[in-house]
Order: C-alpha cells, then structure tokens, then sequence
C-alpha cells in the first residue's frame, strides 16, 4: 500500500499533466475542465501531505514506553 508521501506525489504528478494539457491548446472547455481537475489533484497532495505531517507530530508528542 502506498504511503501519504507517495500518494501525494502521485496526485501532483496527475496535477502537473492536467495544467500543462490546460496551457496548451485552445480555449475551450476541455482546457477549463483540465485547469480545474489540476487544481483539485494540488488540493488532494497538499491535504495528504498535510495530514501525513499531523500523524508524525501527533505520534511525536506520545509519551514513549520505558
């Protein structure tokens, strides 16, 4: 199973094809569609990415067993 990192990596990847299919090409729907699923892939990783680093701090300020 993929960890958070990986999969937030997965979804910039995805964002990054969706922009760069937006920025070329005509304007036009598809073009709009593309620019607005790019954005939402972004928001997925930075909320993976997010989260990932809330576990860490999170299981950081668990008291450790002797």
């Amino acid at each position: 199973m993929e960890t958070r990192e990986e999969r937030a990596q997965h979804y910039r990847d995805e964002a990054r094809k969706y922009s760069e299919l937006a920025s070329c090409g005509q304007l036009d729907i598809t073009n709009f569609a593309r620019k607005r699923i790019a954005e939402q892939y972004a928001r997925i990783a930075d909320d993976l990415e997010r989260r990932e680093n809330l576990t860490q701090m999170m299981v950081a300020l668990l008291p450790r067993r002797a």
